[in-house]
């Protein structure tokens, strides 16, 4: 009978995944690019008909408006799945710089790339 392969767990308890952070990252930068989209046409109509000047200027500072809130929004998702991909890698008992399986090492340091990570943050309740 052959021996089941050894699987990385796909999640760890209190482990936030983090495809979830850098799915909503990429969609915050869609909605900016949208909304960076709706000033520069803004811009364009004012500077082309001159009479439409109230709607124009809510239309270009309010695609400007947006398109800031979005690129915050999404740098924030951007640092929080970075966060959140070191605290996976080491739940799974990987170095979260270079994935060496640093299970059963004797100090919170990586052998192979140097890597340091607090006693706490493996999981393992050291």
């Amino acid at each position: 009978m052959a021996a089941e392969p050894e699987h990385e767990p796909r999640s760890s308890a209190g482990v936030p995944n983090p495809i979830g952070a850098r799915i909503a990252a990429i969609v915050c930068l869609a909605f900016a690019l949208f909304a960076l989209l709706l000033a520069a046409l803004g811009i364009m109509v004012l500077c082309t008909f001159p009479r439409d000047l109230v709607e124009c200027l809510i239309l270009t500072l309010g695609g400007g408006f947006f398109t800031v809130f979005f690129l915050i929004l999404a740098r924030g998702f951007h640092t929080m799945s970075k966060r959140d991909r070191r605290g996976w890698q080491l739940a799974a008992g990987r170095c979260p710089r270079c994935r060496y399986d640093i299970r059963h090492l004797p100090e919170p340091r990586c052998p192979e790339c140097g890597e340091t990570w607090a006693a706490n943050e493996t999981g393992e309740g050291c």
